[in-house]
């Protein structure tokens, strides 16, 4: 359906949603209330407290408005396919219509449905281990958690295993677990992390590299012909915490892809619970841990065997990426793009703590939605040269499911796309100093970043040696355009304040994640520095327009893992 652009059109929609709103059993009075209120404000005026002369500037009310309704508590969190999400949806359409930004999904419209599939591992799911004459049944949270759901998870039958050291192949590193292995039909068991280095150029040393997630562990397997992959999470300096933080983490649905590869089985298994498995004379699990240390793990067959009998409560349904254009001024360039970017789902509804349940997810994402709409407006302002997609992933927190749908389905050739910027988090705890690029060092949107920076008086950084290096850029929607051969960044603030000592600034964002990060207390009640947002978002859209009205086109470096992509993209003009 084609989104309507009168008022009356939009009291249509509004009470074909009220019909929607009552089949669901959580919508509540305040999400309608909240619905009617930005349908019947989603006229072109000039923002109340703004002139003709500032409107080009960025409206940090503009954004504080954004950010109340979408980190609302009746949203509930903008689950994956719930109401909330919905609603949030539609809001943004809404806001992109009033700014006069072109519907670009599907049929004319703001919309491209993504179809997924959802999945809840029940109670009554059972993993068993068979050694010899005994079995021993684990319990799922206690024991186990899945991080894969469904059917293809099924093991009806006990199969073999196999421990399979790290469950890396790592060509560079002339390092490969499955060297001397036959893993075909079998269960991959695989320690957490990435073999032991104190040097910078072999696995990055104390950091993490992509070959350090279960994902990629289980893509290997998989690939290598496994029927799914057990991983014994943190096993080295093991804490009861640990775990409690993996069952909250782990304890919402499971969403892919129909076509996703990956829904094999995948699971933690609790370390004193994966004692069980090395049934072997002379082994122990401690001699796992000194032969790490050791760089002396070897990979070999298991004598315990495996199955496991899932209890599944699943749903197939829509959700929506949301995607307006702004077409370019000049003629020569408005058939390339710039995409900016930013995921407005969160988790939704999950594990009480201290009462609370809802995951609000204000400064993941809805602090980064409500910069990037107040971006579009002011691109949209501007009139650049290329032009400007805008779009709003869902599916970020299952696995960058939207972003992987867009690049997959793209509305334009990908080889068109001449970068993404994407945008997940905004600086809120204080005005900074430094700013940092993740991804910055795979192409030349660093000199972008560069010339940015300077011009707003503050420099460029890298990640401190106290946070993760690589893996940030790893974890969220810039990814998927990467591996689609797009150069990629995402711009967030350095921890160098203004107003604090590089402890104090270390201590107050390790806070964030600890307490603060995918938990409920991510809502409206934390203390927001809007001048950081401020800063943020200025920096952001300078960096837009210098790519927007640049002739030159950003490429990866020549040592870049996304370089051959791009080549193959642009030789084909997919």
């Amino acid at each position: 359906m084609r989104y309507p652009t009168s008022f009356l059109n939009k009291r249509t929609r509004f009470y074909s949603l009220i019909e929607e709103s009552f089949s669901a059993v959580f919508i509540n009075l305040p999400s309608l209330l909240l619905l009617l209120m930005f349908l019947i404000t989603t006229e072109n005026i000039v923002p109340q407290g703004e002139t003709p002369e500032n409107i080009y500037k960025v409206s940090i009310e503009n954004i504080k408005k954004h950010i109340s309704i979408l980190a609302h508590d009746s949203l509930q969190g903008r689950g994956t396919g719930t109401i909330g999400e919905k609603i949030a949806a539609d809001y943004l359409s809404n806001e992109l219509i009033k700014e006069g930004i072109e519907p670009f999904g599907k049929n004319g419209t703001y919309f491209q449905p993504i179809p997924l599939h959802g999945s809840y591992a029940l109670d009554q799911s059972l993993l068993t281990i068979h050694a010899d004459t005994i079995k021993k049944v684990l319990k799922l949270g206690e024991d186990y958690i899945l991080l894969k759901h469904g059917e293809k998870t099924l093991i009806s039958k006990p199969v073999d295993m196999v421990f399979a050291g790290y469950g890396i192949s790592a060509p560079e590193f002339d390092y490969n677990d499955y060297q001397n292995i036959d893993v075909e039909g079998k269960i991959v068991v695989v320690i957490s992390g990435e073999p032991y280095s104190e040097n910078q150029k072999y696995f990055a040393g104390e950091n993490n590299t992509i070959y350090s997630y279960p994902e990629a562990k289980h893509r290997l397997a998989i690939a290598r012909g496994a029927r799914g992959l057990l991983v014994i999470p943190n096993f080295v300096n093991f804490i009861e915490e640990d775990w409690k933080y993996l069952l909250n983490e782990f304890s919402f649905e499971d969403v892919s892809l129909p076509y996703s590869t990956s829904s094999n089985f995948l699971a933690y298994i609790h370390p004193e619970s994966a004692k069980k498995i090395f049934n072997l004379p002379g082994f122990s699990y401690d001699d796992l841990i000194q032969n790490h240390y050791k760089n002396r793990i070897k990979s070999f067959p298991l004598k315990s065997k495996i199955s496991f009998k899932g209890v599944f409560k699943q749903r197939e349904f829509l959700s929506n990426n949301i995607i307006g254009l702004i077409t370019g001024e000049d003629k020569k360039y408005n058939q390339t793009y710039l995409i900016i970017s930013a995921h407005y789902d969160h988790l939704g509804i999950g594990s009480p703590v201290k009462g609370d349940s809802i995951y609000n997810g204000l400064t993941d994402n809805a602090a980064g939605v409500a910069v990037l709409l107040e971006l579009s407006r002011l691109i949209k302002l501007s009139k650049p040269k290329r032009s400007v997609i805008v779009t709003f992933l869902t599916g970020e927190e299952k696995g960058l499911l939207g972003s992987q749908y867009f690049v997959d389905n793209s509305p334009v050739p990908v080889s068109s796309i001449v970068a993404n910027l994407n945008v997940d988090g905004i600086a809120s705890i204080d005005k900074f100093k430094s700013i940092i690029g993740l991804g910055s060092e795979y192409s030349d949107l660093n000199k972008t970043l560069l010339k940015v920076a300077s011009a707003n008086n503050i420099s460029v950084s890298q990640i401190p040696p106290a946070f993760e290096q690589i893996e940030s850029f790893y974890k969220s929607d810039q990814l998927s355009f990467a591996q689609s051969g797009i150069p990629a960044i995402n711009i967030v603030d350095a921890p160098d304040y203004e107003s604090y000592s590089d402890q104090e600034a270390i201590r107050k964002v390790r806070d964030y994640f600890i307490n603060i990060y995918h938990s409920p207390f991510d809502d409206l009640n934390q203390e927001l520095n809007y001048e950081a947002m401020l800063q943020h978002a200025k920096i952001l859209f300078d960096f837009c327009i210098e790519i927007a009205n640049n002739d030159k086109e950003p490429e990866w470096n020549n040592d870049s893992p996304f370089l051959n992509i791009r080549l193959r993209s642009k030789s084909v003009k997919k």
